[in-house]
């Protein structure tokens, strides 16, 4: 078959051991941080919430839980998925875009004890960083911009033509994602989340924004993106019917996360809702 003489030749770039790798320390780090917050050794100083944030202390397990499925999801994304997704179909591509933005900061990120993200805060540029680039309108703007800008033909084709630039790219988007995702459901009560109005709207506007690109690329009659129609051709499928299902793969799980997100906050509402 074609993806699996495909495979063969590229052992490296379809296994990523180097991705591998990077999980393995990231785990090593992770469980040594853990021990010593156990055992008293790392502690932090223990802001004060606001009264528009409340700070999730969630079980242990579960947080060892999401970390672990997040070093999953990430090895995935960024090997096999990644390399698929790069040269055999947009669909797939779609699909690694969608995991690394919508699920891995949940799982990496948001899933770390308050110990851990505090001892990163204590590093002045990061905690400089986190609190410019996390303003609502500018995440929103800086996240959506940068997935609309990466589905525009002349600029995906030029990244899936060199390897090390998406790379680049991909780890760019997973930042912006943070800070997208940063303002609603912020961990640490000195960096307060919006209020339950704000976020209804911010989502909302989300939704809006990436609207275009997911229109044009389902009613476009020709395929966009050359290189990953080669690959679909090989494969035996049309690269325009393999551009639609990715768009539209792209709209139902825009929607179902927007929107499960939207209902949760909508159902919670109080009279209080639009000035938080």
């Amino acid at each position: 078959m074609p993806w699996l003489a495909l495979i063969q030749d590229h052992l490296w770039q379809f296994w990523r051991p180097d991705v591998l790798v990077l999980q393995i320390v990231l785990a090593c780090i992770y469980i040594m941080l853990i021990r010593q917050i156990a055992s008293g050794q790392l502690s932090v100083k223990q802001e004060q919430p606001t009264p528009s944030t409340t700070v999730k202390i969630r079980a242990p397990w579960r947080r060892h839980l999401a970390f672990s499925s997040g070093l999953v999801v990430m090895y995935v994304a960024m090997g096999p998925l990644a390399f698929l997704g790069e040269q055999e179909s947009f669909t797939l591509y779609v699909i690694q875009m969608l995991t690394s933005t919508m699920v891995l900061p949940w799982l990496l990120i948001f899933s770390l004890p308050y110990e851990i993200i505090q001892l990163l805060l204590q590093i002045r540029w990061i905690k400089q960083i986190l609190y410019w680039w996390t303003r609502p309108i500018f995440a929103m703007v800086l996240f959506n911009g940068l997935l609309t800008a990466t589905l525009i033909p002349v600029v995906l084709n030029h990244l899936l033509a060199d390897n090390w630039l998406h790379v680049i790219a991909q780890n760019v988007i997973f930042l912006a994602a943070v800070f997208f995702w940063w303002p609603i459901v912020s961990p640490l009560p000195e960096f307060p989340q919006m209020g339950r109005g704000l976020k209804i709207l911010y989502i909302a506007y989300s939704t809006n924004f990436m609207m275009p690109i997911i229109v044009i690329l389902l009613i476009s009659h020709n395929p966009w993106y050359p290189l990953l129609a080669q690959g679909v051709e090989q494969l035996g499928f049309s690269p325009l019917a393999d551009q639609q299902v990715g768009g539209i793969v792209m709209l139902v799980a825009m929607y179902l996360i927007y929107g499960t997100l939207g209902i949760r906050l909508y159902s919670r509402q109080d009279e209080s809702i639009w000035y938080q």
